[in-house]
């Protein structure tokens, strides 16, 4: 079955309940396709790579700052260029995660605490008071 098929079907399965069964079954199926086509686009991305650093060998000249050179082969250089720009992104979003997670935290705490407070606020409705207490309340 086509994937687009797959996909309007599923949609027409959210609309009724009575097709739970058949959902979990196409989404199931959707899965597994999609995993087959990451895999397949991996190894075609690798052969891809694979076959451009075949291809790139040559040895270059990398002129650096006070007249130093660094000879090595073009991919090779690519390869370190690109690893040090991936650092330096992962770097560059140190910073955003730990202060989104810093409010995650907050935010988790304050969920508890409002939810501790909502409890004892239910339980406070529902328990009746003691006979004592409304007896001393009414001054007996």
């Amino acid at each position: 079955m086509p994937f687009f098929l797959l996909q309007l079907r599923l949609l027409f399965c959210f609309a009724y309940n009575s097709y739970q069964h058949e959902l979990h079954h196409v989404i199931q199926l959707n899965i597994t396709t999609m995993n087959i086509i990451f895999r397949i686009l991996a190894v075609l991305l690798f052969i891809l790579f694979f076959s451009f650093a075949l291809k790139n060998t040559d040895e270059v000249v990398l002129h650096l700052f006070l007249n130093n050179q660094a000879k090595s082969p073009l991919i090779l250089l690519l390869l370190i260029f690109f690893i040090a720009g991936a650092v330096l992104g992962v770097l560059a979003m140190t910073g955003i995660l730990l202060r989104t997670r810093r409010e995650l935290v907050s935010k988790k705490k304050m969920l508890e605490k409002l939810q501790s407070d909502a409890d004892t606020a239910a339980k406070a409705k529902i328990t009746p008071p003691k006979p004592d207490t409304l007896i001393e309340q009414i001054g007996m």
